[in-house]
């Protein structure tokens, strides 16, 4: 292979940096533009380090295209890239630990629609009615609340039902709903913050009783922001001050005083969670913000 001149290999080293810092750059401004992402839910560190992966990849690839001798630098520049990654989970935590890549599951799975009726009573008069075997384990079912007020079109929720709401009759219990940041699912409460296990464990220690928790979607997307208010981006605030509760209410027969239900959520979905209770202080008896921000924005 043809060795190119010292001043072309200047050239082309110069060209590779300028390609990597733009498509950096380009990748950031997409981001913002492309997927609405507002520019404070970007990491700069997140975005530089992906520069730089970018930028060692084109000099790798052009190191190698210019001799296969050293295609070991293809190496660094994998570790580059992995480090970028790193960095990125680092600012959003998207996975805390090395257990949240395969989190423990103590609970069925099932849809919506696979759920029995049943009578329900009070959880104050259920206890003294229970006479069958608690099972040891409770279910997440998926479900996609109707919107009749609203018209928000809400991704999938996810719906953990502890031992005791499988029992006839059942009790009706309290309610937590939990939302996500940006960017976000709605699986992500289970998936990395492991409400799942939690509510395993306190179930287990209280009889098969535990809340419902159903995590919401109050973006529409993953990148979304919908800032949490009626707009021409949706109808969220009457989402979840109405048509979520009554969908919980309905499907899963939850306790109707609402002193017992709790509204709650990360950055963006604290911030939401907030929101949500100061208007519509009829709809829950609590909130949870964790790490929300000052202001919506």
């Amino acid at each position: 292979m043809i060795a190119l001149p010292r001043h072309h290999r200047v050239k082309a080293l110069v060209i590779a940096v300028i390609a990597g810092v733009v498509l950096g750059v380009g990748s950031y401004v997409e981001i913002l533009l492309g997927f609405g992402v507002p520019s404070d839910q970007l990491s700069v560190g997140a975005v530089a380090s992906a520069t730089l992966a970018i930028l060692a990849l084109f000099l790798s690839i052009w190191t190698i295209a210019s001799t296969w001798k050293k295609s070991w630098t293809l190496i660094p520049a994998l570790l580059t890239v992995l480090s970028s990654l790193l960095v990125t989970n680092q600012f959003y935590a998207l996975f805390p630990d090395v257990n949240s890549l395969d989190m423990e599951t103590p609970y069925k799975e099932e849809k919506v629609s696979a759920l029995q009726s049943a009578p329900c009573v009070p959880l104050a008069e259920w206890k003294p009615k229970i006479l069958q075997p608690i099972a040891a384990e409770g279910t997440v079912v998926t479900g996609t609340p109707p919107t009749p007020k609203s018209k928000f079109h809400p991704r999938e929720s996810y719906v953990y039902l502890p031992p005791a709401w499988f029992t006839n009759p059942r009790p009706q219990l309290p309610v937590l709903v939990l939302m996500h940041g940006i960017p976000g699912t709605t699986d992500q409460w289970f998936s990395q913050g492991e409400v799942g296990l939690a509510a395993h464990n306190y179930q287990r220690n209280h009889g098969g009783v535990s809340p419902i928790v159903v995590t919401a979607d109050a973006t529409g997307g993953v990148f979304d922001n919908p800032v949490c208010t009626n707009s021409a981006k949706g109808n969220i605030q009457t989402f979840l001050s109405e048509d979520l509760p009554q969908w919980i209410s309905e499907e899963f027969s939850a306790t109707p005083d609402r002193q017992h239900w709790t509204i709650g959520g990360l950055s963006y979905g604290g911030t939401c969670a907030l929101q949500t209770i100061v208007n519509n202080p009829n709809s829950y008896g609590n909130f949870l913000d964790f790490s929300g921000e000052i202001t919506p924005n």
